[in-house]
């Protein structure tokens, strides 16, 4: 975990995973096993990412679900999405609240 990450309270980090420089992690989250987290990435509140590869610059909303999958550059997920095993997004995506997307 990079020196400048910052996780909230609750929040839950589990090995292996690869946090970067200036992440902000939310309350209740929980990261790993098996994830990267890019640079300047935002985890919401009680989010649930396993599994993933997430570039620079994505935002994963509240309550949203990751698992087994990869996010590049300035990917927008909405809160309580569900993004699940096999999917790759496009850089600049946004996935709208409540949402679902395989793989």
């Amino acid at each position: 975990m990079a020196p400048t990450a910052r996780l909230a309270s609750g929040a839950q980090v589990t090995a292996p995973a690869v946090i970067g420089e200036r992440v902000e992690i939310g309350a209740g989250a929980r990261i790993g096993p098996r994830t990267v987290i890019g640079d300047d990435c935002r985890i919401g509140d009680h989010a649930d990412v396993a599994g993933a590869v997430l570039w620079d610059h994505v935002t994963v909303g509240a309550h949203a679900s990751l698992r087994d999958c990869i996010l590049p550059s300035d990917v927008t997920v909405g809160a309580h999405a569900r993004i699940g095993p096999g999917a790759v997004l496009e850089p600049h995506a946004t996935i709208p609240a409540h949402a679902s997307v395989s793989g």
